[in-house]
């Protein structure tokens, strides 16, 4: 009887134990998740986030970092994203369309074969 009360509560011990470490892990959760459309993301710390191919369409992004992030093939139309910091961000092939750039740092962006239709660009105007 011992040794069966001992074999459950370690059973119980370890599976709580992983289930607080890997499956409520919100810092875990966040960095997977990349269906962000519509959401107000403004001033967030995604500092090296893998977006790549994530949905970002119409999501707040104003003032938030989003330096070294991968971000290639994302869909970022309608997106606000004044005043980020896109440094060394890849935008390769990611949809921009009529995104509003205005103030964003793009230092050693990567925005090859990006769409800036209509976009609003740093300096306030507008891309074709």
């Amino acid at each position: 009887m011992k040794k069966y009360l001992l074999i459950v509560f370690t059973t119980i011990f370890v599976f709580s134990f992983v289930a607080t470490a890997f499956a409520y892990n919100p810092d875990h959760l966040t960095r997977v998740q990349k269906d962000w459309d519509g959401f107000d993301l403004s001033n967030a710390n995604m500092m090296g986030y893998d977006l790549f191919r994530g949905k970002l369409r119409n999501a707040n992004l104003s003032n938030s970092n989003l330096t070294c992030a991968d971000l290639k093939e994302a869909k970022l139309n309608g997106a606000n994203l004044a005043g980020a910091d896109l440094a060394g961000a890849d935008l390769t092939g990611a949809d921009l369309t009529g995104a509003n750039l205005t103030g964003v740092n793009l230092d050693y962006t990567n925005l090859t074969g990006a769409i800036l239709k209509d976009a609003i660009m740093p300096d306030g105007s507008k891309h074709n």
